[in-house]
């Protein structure tokens, strides 16, 4: 059942319009409110949306004969599909039967809300159907369905399409976690969830098998298109759906549903950022996270102790160790899980284990308990679908069974038990499409909504044992993984600088991403595959540790497969050039959580991703439409990271008239594009102008305590503690998670401070140099060269100013040290 929440949109009539039977030529109605407008003309059949100034949104496209492209389409389709090596990864091709146009009016219906339109092709023994428009509190609701197949045998229409007038302002995003273009305007795109091994060949299409192109693959594609003109269109059911944005014709799109029917609603609002909180109160918003599940994450293998000795003597901040240690799909083994989750406590870290869905079937007596009690998914003869998982053959848990939930259920308890705080939850893609589930939903059907049931058996176990606490990161998804899933990671990403699959093409897929609604985001630093390109080089290694710096989620899982051993994979400790980078990079993003906080409330409010495309903020500049080498981290932060090989230099698109170079803290000159320079150890950041960074102290290497006696500083040594960057100008504020206050006012164009500055409760002197400024009560220090005046205060509430600027702190419960840098 849909939650049709979000209140953005009324359509209200004041009558009930009579049935017309048949209708007139040129019958139209129409239902007008503030925002929105449905016309429904009848001869020749259209659909119009408009928004309040009446300006169209979406217009039926004009039919063409044997052609999708009418206001509703149908035709039967007999599937045809490739399967690879690994069962369940399947290429449609198909064979499509004549498309006919089904939009020939017999009669409408209209009591001010819902329009019921008969339809059917004109022509005797044709297919017919219904088309039901409903104007509810969220938008308009369109269901269109065939009533009757074809006369002519047993092909029962499966395949139906409504398609739309292509404006010269239309530009489509969403549609999932895409890896090759943010602007989809122009691009063939289908829902369905996958394993991304595409071809790079741009010949090569999903309907001309043996691989799609890598344009076309996601592991989490969500039906919904945004259309910054004004409007979002989001597709109730699990179905594969397809889209296609004008790459068929010049004129017009079509949106399709693999099955007798089609159903969506189309969200209106001219701001972005409502759009994708109107979806998220559909497909939801994300769960409540612990800060440590923001922290750097990095991998170390059983037996964990070299790797945990060189971290904290490198003084590397790291919150969480993630083993992989499997407990499915064969088992852990003779491993000692108990005494390895309690050794990464004790010096400082969480403990991160694995899962998947799978069921190896020489796991015994797991497998078998799964397979007499009906918890795998079967095929067709009731026997268990076992799939090649190379090297392994697996059953799949059946996650429409409740039995085999709480049954899996009970394996993540043991890994709960043995004292992990969380797991890479693998794996989702690999239901096979003539499957059958035990909820009588086949394989074809239940593939892209399996995922969300994997995910919704974790979440409903750890938010009822240990809310909030807890970490499990994925890979695939679907519509629903927004309010199951506390962290999304891309995948097997190659380790190069490919566009289709290496460092550049996970910035594309987070922006993507987050404009389909899911929020938290990060990348395995360096990338996975190897097995047709070269290992990760320290180039593309520090790079994609920078971009991991500036994501939701930090982690190196330091692992991979591919032609050469994993010690040919350049790491952090092969030179310390490599080493420094890391620890910085590692440090800036530790430091950057309470900011990061901020972002994340924010996306649990209102659906915004944390990883922000342009659009969101600018979706009239045509500058940032096709844009996927830059983005807004948080609502202050512009990050523009190097993601071209060879690259010491780079354009920043800078769309406001004036920013703040986030580490050297002057002012830049926006409006326009500019050149960055960024060696191998930096990445361009930009604060915008009144922006409230709130930081972690620089000296933080954990965000858990350590209880071995080592010394590690973690955050509850430095929780009283609190750094402040203000890029002073306008009037802001923000406000942390513990409910502080931070308040900044100042001119918007550059000033000069007054000084000495002044504190409300406190008496500040001047300090002698930075060293000062770490051990006084109340004291100050101005750098004109770089325009910043540095402030410490231990307090808890005060305000404080420097002539023209002003800022406030209050309602602080724990902070009782600001150390503040005003840069303006």
């Amino acid at each position: 059942m849909r939650r049709f929440l979000w209140l953005g949109l009324a359509l209200l009539a004041t009558c009930s319009a009579p049935t017309i039977t048949p209708p007139p030529a040129g019958t139209t109605f129409t239902n007008q409110a503030g925002t929105t407008s449905v016309e429904v003309d009848t001869d020749p059949f259209s659909i119009t949306i408009r928004d309040a100034n009446g300006d169209v949104l979406l217009q039926s496209a004009p039919a063409q004969d044997g052609t999708p492209y009418a206001p509703l389409a149908v035709t039967h389709d007999t599937d045809e599909s490739t399967t690879t090596l690994v069962t369940g990864i399947d290429y449609f091709k198909g064979e499509d039967d004549p498309w006919t146009n089904v939009s020939h009016v017999t009669s409408v219906t209209n009591d001010g809300t819902t329009a019921t339109v008969k339809l059917d092709s004109g022509v005797a023994g044709g297919p017919s159907g219904t088309l039901t428009i409903t104007s509810d509190d969220i938008g308009v609701h369109l269901t269109g369905s065939v009533d009757a197949p074809f006369d002519s045998g047993d092909a029962v229409m499966n395949r139906v399409s409504m398609s739309f007038v292509l404006q010269n302002g239309d530009h489509f995003y969403g549609t999932g976690e895409r890896f090759v273009d943010a602007d989809q305007r122009g691009q063939y795109r289908y829902v369905w969830t996958e394993d991304r091994f595409g071809s790079e060949d741009s010949t090569t299409t999903e309907s001309s098998p043996p691989t799609p192109k890598q344009a076309e693959e996601t592991y989490i594609p969500i039906p919904w298109i945004l259309d910054p003109a004004g409007f979002g269109v989001l597709q109730h059911t699990t179905f594969r759906t397809v889209y296609h944005l004008g790459d068929e014709v010049s004129n017009a799109y079509r949106v399709e549903e693999w099955e007798p029917k089609i159903d969506f609603t189309v969200f209106v609002d001219s701001d972005p950022k409502n759009l994708v909180k109107a979806l998220t109160n559909v497909t939801g918003r994300a769960p409540d996270i612990a800060d440590w599940i923001l922290a750097p994450r990095r991998r170390a293998d059983i037996p964990v102790d070299d790797e945990i000795t060189r971290l904290r003597n490198a003084h590397i901040p790291t919150t969480m160790i993630d083993t992989a240690l499997h407990y499915l799909p064969s088992g852990i083994g003779s491993t000692d899980a108990p005494s390895v989750t309690a050794d990464i406590h004790a010096r400082g870290f969480k403990a991160i284990a694995y899962f998947c869905s799978f069921i190896d079937v020489n796991y015994h007596p797991v497998y078998d308990e799964a397979v007499a009690n009906g918890y795998l998914v079967k095929q067709q003869d009731g026997t268990p679908y076992v799939v090649f998982n190379i090297p392994l053959n697996e059953g799949i848990v059946d996650f429409t069974n409740p039995a085999a939930v709480t049954w899996y259920q009970g394996l993540l308890q043991q890994a709960l038990n043995d004292g992990w705080d969380g797991w890479m939850y693998d794996f989702g893609e690999y239901v096979p499409q003539d499957a059958v589930m035990f909820n009588g939903m086949t394989g074809f059907e239940a593939h892209n909504l399996y995922p969300v049931l994997y995910q919704k058996a974790a979440h409903d176990l750890l938010e009822q044992l240990m809310p909030k606490n807890y970490l499990f990161f994925v890979r695939s998804g679907g519509a629903g993984t927004s309010g199951n899933v506390p962290m999304v990671w891309g995948g097997d990403q190659d380790t190069d600088f490919n566009e289709g699959r290496g460092l550049p093409a996970g910035l594309t897929a987070a922006l993507n991403l987050g404009l389909s609604g899911v929020p938290f985001w990060g990348s395995d630093i360096s990338g996975y595959d190897y097995l047709y390109n070269p290992p990760p080089d320290k180039e593309l290694y520090l790079r994609w540790t920078e971009l991991g710096a500036l994501s939701v989620d930090m982690h190196d899982e330091n692992e991979g497969v591919g032609n050469e051993p994993v010690s040919a994979r350049w790491q952090i400790w092969d030179d310390q050039e490599s080493q420094d980078v890391y620890q910085a990079m590692a440090q800036l993003h530790t430091q950057l959580i309470p900011y990061l906080r901020i972002a994340v409330n924010e996306a649990r409010a209102t659906g915004l991703p944390v990883m922000r495309h342009l659009i969101l903020y600018y979706p009239n500049d045509p500058n940032v439409t096709d844009m996927t080498d830059e983005y807004l981290l948080g609502d202050s932060l512009l990050v523009a990271p190097i993601v071209a090989r060879g690259a010491t230099a780079r354009s920043v698109y800078l769309p406001e008239a004036e920013y703040y170079d986030f580490f050297a803290g002057t002012r830049v000159t926006g409006g326009g594009t500019i050149t960055a320079n960024a060696t191998l150890d930096q990445i361009p950041v930009y604060a915008r102008v009144g922006g409230i960074i709130p930081m972690y102290s620089p000296d933080v290497e954990t965000l858990v305590p350590a209880t071995d006696g080592s010394g590690v500083i973690s955050l509850a040594d430095r929780s009283d503690v609190l750094y402040v960057e203000i890029f002073s100008g306008g009037q802001t504020s923000a406000t942390l998670d513990d409910g502080t206050v931070i308040s900044q006012s100042a001119p918007t164009s550059a000033y000069d401070v007054t000084l000495p500055p002044t504190a409300q409760n406190a008496t500040l002197v001047q300090a002698t140099d930075a060293s000062d400024l770490a051990t006084c009560d109340a004291c100050w220090l101005d750098d004109p060269a770089s325009r910043t005046l540095s402030i410490t205060i231990d307090t808890q509430s005060d305000a404080v100013s420097a002539g023209a600027f002003s800022a406030t702190l209050q309602e602080s419960p724990n902070v009782k040290r600001f150390v503040m840098h005003v840069h303006h």
